[in-house]
């Protein structure tokens, strides 16, 4: 192989894992500990509302319910405050730390009202950071190369979920001879998802991004209610 063949074939390999930047590992490794917590916690808090006193399926429709509306219409503005802002990085921090203030506070409730409450404070945090996040991840890539960089993303947010699960399944044989409650062991699996979380926000701390350039260009954008009105009526 000649020289000029060789740099061009290097030149094709470096171009190929252009997408690969270090923001798209981290914000990977984010969603990874986030999803290791959230399917910890997703499928026993249906068992942990129901055994609280009062707590029913009714219950139980209402708490997930409410939280999910809560991070869909956070979305709108936390995206909206973003783009003014510039805090990205900020707004994503702060969505991944509520939940684990959030979760912390639903392992140790003993009471439905509290998880009525908590449930949806946690859900606020994917709200918050959602938009923020998905922005960063789209500038930290060339446009052509975002659907390798958005596959990624998604492949470490799947493997999460399916750690999370298992991991909760261990806790649970593990702790099975030594908490004599059912309470007790969905609160010991809450409360370790929560510290997870926690584990979350760790990678946000090394992310980078050029503010200056993102604010010169968002802040000669419409307001939101002028970006509401363009939204096609359908």
């Amino acid at each position: 192989m000649d020289t000029e063949s060789q740099l061009a074939d290097n030149s094709s390999k470096n171009n190929s894992r252009a997408w690969f930047t270090g923001n798209v590992l981290l914000l990977g490794l984010v969603s990874f500990f986030a999803d290791v917590s959230g399917e910890m916690m997703t499928p026993v808090l249906p068992l942990f509302i129901a055994a609280l006193p009062g707590g029913s399926s009714v219950i139980v429709g209402l708490v997930g319910g409410l939280g999910d509306a809560v991070a869909n219409i956070v979305k709108v503005f936390s995206g909206y405050l973003a783009d003014r802002t510039g805090r990205r990085k900020e707004l994503i921090a702060i969505g991944y730390g509520i939940p684990f203030f959030a979760k912390l506070g639903i392992g140790l409730s003993n009471r439905w009202e509290q998880v009525l409450v908590l449930k949806p404070t946690e859900r606020l945090g994917k709200g918050i950071r959602g938009a923020p996040r998905d922005s960063l991840l789209a500038d930290s890539i060339p446009f052509e190369m975002r659907g390798q960089a958005f596959g990624f993303h998604r492949m470490m947010d799947t493997a999460g979920a399916i750690v999370g699960s298992f991991l909760a399944l261990g806790i649970l044989v593990l702790f099975f001879d030594f908490v004599n409650d059912e309470i007790g062991i969905l609160q010991i699996i809450i409360i370790f998802s929560a510290f997870i979380s926690l584990a979350a926000v760790i990678p946000i701390l090394f992310l980078s991004e050029d503010k200056t350039a993102y604010l010169k260009e968002e802040k000669s954008r419409s307001s939101l209610v002028q970006n509401l009105r363009k939204l096609p009526k359908d």
